[in-house]
């Protein structure tokens, strides 16, 4: 993880992009195996495609092109669909300039758009026959108002769909105040949560009025409200986030991830552990923690024990005095908590009793083979 660090811009973006292309490898090779004819990536808020000026660091374009060229599997890649949107003139020029030595690829197949975003999904979607084909949509806007949960319901809609959005929490906790005074924002505002009613906004300045000073619990408000309705109103059966934090450890943003099926929960679940730079039982990266502690091999070393043991704590509290599967096990870890299923949190939970699938007592210890059944400690 450190090389990926070795570059001059804010640790948090590189995380970020470690993320992406974590999910992006594994992404490439899960579909290409499953025999699909056909990939697409949508890049909804493409930006420049580098940073800076000259060379400039990848941004999220390059990220997708060149993990796509230098993959394991990249001559057995289907033809991939590449859409990226930008609505600013001159970072769509550089932008094209900036893909061009992709455009070679027979197989790739870059559309460089420019306008509203929304809009302009909408119409590809209209135009192309996506359905039943993998999606991977990356939405990194400028700003908290861009992506109403009417895409979000009609990107998951095609099946094997995963987006990976930039929930810019600090900001909407700003703007919700600013809404009060202004209509178009409130509405904008419904729309990134699928609202017709104010109901979030009402009820986060509600928070705000019972005591002013608690902002951590407007945050988890509001992260929670999100992630809810990327469930019920935006199709999703599986989410995730991760908040980014700044050098003073303070949030500027969360990941979130949506998708409907458990494989792309799993897949994510585990990229966003490499980027994880946290001593506590939160999905987190912050540029303070990573210059203090990521270049100390016990830092790493602790915060796997820590939430090993937290993860074993949740299977206690869930199971116990309970007979489960351990296939039930793996599912709830994956699916609703915040940790991936290592087998290890078996044994940390101290279950009373293993046995095989036959009826045996299992005689390896902390051993949970397939179809086995877990008896838990009552607490």
């Amino acid at each position: 993880m450190a090389t990926f660090f070795e570059e001059d811009l804010a640790p948090h973006g590189y995380a970020k992009h470690l993320i992406l292309k974590s999910h992006i490898e594994a992404w490439l090779a899960i579909f290409t195996q499953s025999n699909y004819n056909h990939l697409v990536y949508i890049d909804g808020f493409a930006g420049a495609g580098r940073y800076g000026d000259g060379p400039g660091k990848p941004g999220s374009p390059l990220v997708f092109l060149s993990s796509w060229k230098k993959h394991r599997l990249y001559k057995n890649f289907p033809e991939t669909l590449v859409i990226l949107i930008e609505k600013d003139d001159e970072n769509r020029e550089k932008l094209t300039a900036a893909v061009e030595e992709y455009q070679q690829e027979e197989r790739l197949k870059i559309k460089i758009f420019g306008g509203d975003f929304t809009s302009l999904l909408e119409k590809e979607l209209d135009e192309r026959q996506l359905h039943r084909q993998p999606i991977l949509a990356f939405l990194d806007p400028f700003g908290y108002t861009q992506i109403p949960m009417t895409i979000i319901r009609r990107l998951m809609s095609y099946g094997k769909t995963d987006i990976l959005i930039n929930f810019m929490t600090h900001g909407l906790r700003r703007g919700i105040g600013i809404s009060v005074r202004n209509a178009g924002l409130k509405e904008k505002i419904n729309a990134l949560f699928g609202d017709t009613d104010d109901r979030v906004q009402k009820a986060f300045l509600e928070l705000k009025h019972e005591n002013s000073r608690d902002v951590t619990r407007r945050l988890k408000f509001l992260t929670g409200s999100y992630e809810s309705a990327l469930k019920k109103k935006g199709g999703a059966n599986y989410t995730i986030y991760f908040a980014m934090k700044g050098p003073k450890n303070d949030l500027i943003y969360h990941l979130f991830f949506a998708t409907r099926h458990l494989k792309g929960q799993i897949v994510m679940k585990n990229s966003m552990y490499r980027a994880r730079c946290s001593n506590d039982e939160e999905l987190s990266f912050s540029d303070r923690d990573y210059f203090r502690f990521e270049h100390t091999n016990l830092a790493v070393k602790a915060r796997k024990e820590i939430w090993l043991e937290a993860a074993a704590k949740k299977l206690k509290e869930k199971y116990a005095g309970q007979r489960v599967s351990v296939e039930e096990v793996e599912h709830y870890i994956w699916a609703e908590t915040i940790f991936p299923f290592r087998k290890s949190i078996v044994t940390r939970a101290e279950p009373h009793r293993i046995v095989n699938k036959d009826g045996t007592p299992c005689k390896r210890k902390g051993s949970a083979p397939a179809g086995s059944m877990i008896t838990f400690r009552s607490i």
